[in-house]
């Protein structure tokens, strides 16, 4: 794969962790590498609030499966609900790429 489309990957990464957003950058780096290790079946550290890991957990193992109704009634708003589900995607996201990728590179 080109380095065009790796830089295209990164700059997603970037945007995802850096816009303007309620929660900080460390927190969503910490969601998306908590995604991004679950999706690739490695060791994920813990996160410091437990409904983000809980809602990471779902995005990476079972989506439809993730209660939103039940963050909201616990004070969550919709944009914190949506940062980490946005955040996390992406994370599953990339770990797809990554195991992805070097398949790719052996073909050519």
């Amino acid at each position: 794969m080109s380095s065009e489309y790796l830089d295209k990957l990164r700059e997603l990464e970037r945007a995802v962790l850096n816009s303007p957003a309620s929660m900080t950058p460390a927190v969503r780096r910490q969601v998306l590498e908590r995604a991004r290790n679950l999706a690739s079946q490695r060791p994920a550290p813990k996160l410091l609030e437990s409904w983000i890991e809980t809602l990471t957990d779902a995005v990476v193992t079972n989506p439809v499966a993730a209660d939103v109704d039940d963050y909201v009634r616990q004070g969550k708003t919709e944009g914190q609900i949506f940062e980490v589900v946005t955040v996390a995607a992406v994370g599953v996201g990339l770990a797809r790429a990554d195991m992805t990728l070097p398949a790719l590179r052996k073909s050519r």
